[in-house]
């Protein structure tokens, strides 16, 4: 219950553990938080990479720690990564959206969206196909809206461009969200 209830936090964690430094008020809550967000995204690769398959498919072990890997193979390695994978995506995408440098920032979180599209094709973490398929769309819209969000800045003078742009967006992000809770609805949260 605690790891489920820390890994939906997760983003927020990190934005409290890194804000501070770019707005030069970083204070010991900031040193703290950045020291248990990084530890735990370690943690969560030690503690499900190190152990045996076999081993994660006790009933003790799964009560404790099961929700690191619920959704994932449990037969290589790399599957078992996905949560360190998870939780290093949102460090670099918190670090990324906080940079006060904006040359950067599109660029790099095009390139961190790209990155965990490879992982998700190379490695295939999840145990269904369904749910392999809803985050390789999620992963398509995220890098599609990525790319739409350059059409909102001054490169496209047009002010009726940039609206039927927005309206486009506004639907791309509705039929995420209607993916998404089709899909809750179907298998269940």
């Amino acid at each position: 219950m605690v790891l489920r209830t820390i890994l939906a936090v997760y983003i927020q964690l990190c934005i409290i553990a890194f804000s501070g430094y770019y707005e030069g008020t970083a204070s010991g809550l900031n040193y703290l938080f950045t020291a248990l967000v990084i530890a735990f995204c370690l943690l969560t690769f030690v503690v499900a990479v190190k152990p045996s398959p076999e081993y994660l498919q006790k009933p003790e072990v799964v009560a404790r720690i099961g929700t690191l890997y619920d959704l994932v193979n449990t037969e290589n390695w790399t599957s078992l990564a996905f949560t360190s994978v998870f939780c290093a995506r949102r460090i670099f995408f918190v670090l990324l959206v906080l940079q006060p440098i904006l040359y950067f920032k599109l660029p790099l979180l095009q390139f961190i969206c790209l990155v965990q599209l490879c992982y998700y094709f190379h490695v295939k973490p999840f145990k269904e196909e369904s749910m392999a398929l809803l985050e390789y769309f999620n992963e398509a819209v995220v890098l599609l809206s990525l790319y739409l969000l350059v059409l909102f800045s001054n490169y496209v003078a047009d002010v009726k461009v940039k609206f039927d742009l927005g309206i486009a967006f506004g639907v791309l992000v509705l039929i995420l969200f209607l993916v998404n809770l089709a899909r809750a609805m179907y298998v269940g949260l």
